[in-house]
């Protein structure tokens, strides 16, 4: 997974490495069939060339979500783990998940900027994405699509979150802490008396023996 991981990281380089100067650090590739973020230090955007103009401005809001939240650190994160523990197969689905669920995240992330009215042609354009690039990356530190089709079902059924819905899971994660916080107190003084109630019975142990001796 290391070499397959390398491997890949410079054959992006290498179709990266010609790529045009769009604007700050957004560069067009002729080489690429879907945009990306690609970087660790330093990240950069890559998108294809003649990009419709009507989808670039959230296509490029998108990798932008993920510049923002730092998904190219924590996912090089995640694949090291894959990495050291690639026997378990729970860790390759929990990767697989958590690779969709940030780009989910980024998808609704757009939707509650530019509205629901684009559902449609964000929808169509992770589809014509889709198309030309067929393969799925493990590369850690660059982001493509993946998983098109649950991705464009949750873009279709999204849904501004309520209120109420955030509070009442705000409270939940709230009750959640506490009770893991107190649970974790009692713990440490219930065992200081453990340790003085067997101390006192040997003391009394050993006055027994003193007075039959």
């Amino acid at each position: 997974m290391l070499t397959y991981g390398v491997i890949s990281y410079i054959r992006i380089k290498k179709k990266t490495r010609y790529a045009v100067k769009y604007r700050d650090n957004i560069y067009e590739c002729d080489d690429i069939t879907s945009p990306f973020v690609f970087g660790l230090i330093k990240p950069k955007i890559f998108i294809p060339f003649h990009v419709e103009e009507d989808r670039l401005e959230y296509i490029l809001a998108h990798e932008q979500f993920h510049m923002k939240r730092y998904d190219h650190i924590t996912r090089l994160i995640a694949y090291l783990l894959f990495i050291f523990y690639w026997i378990n197969p729970l860790v390759w689905v929990a990767f697989y998940c958590f690779v969709r669920d940030q780009e989910m995240r980024c998808d609704e992330a757009v939707l509650l900027k530019f509205g629901n009215e684009i559902k449609a042609l964000y929808s169509n354009s992770l589809l014509s994405f889709a198309v030309q690039n067929k393969r799925y990356t493990f590369t850690p530190i660059a982001f493509g699509e993946s998983d098109v089709s649950k991705r464009i079902k949750n873009i279709l059924s999204f849904k501004e979150p309520k209120l109420w819905v955030v509070v009442i899971s705000i409270l939940i994660i709230a009750v959640t802490s506490f009770c893991c916080i107190t649970s974790s107190k009692r713990k440490e003084i219930t065992e200081p008396v453990k340790q003085t109630d067997v101390k006192a019975e040997d003391n009394e142990n050993q006055d027994e023996e003193a007075e039959v001796n």
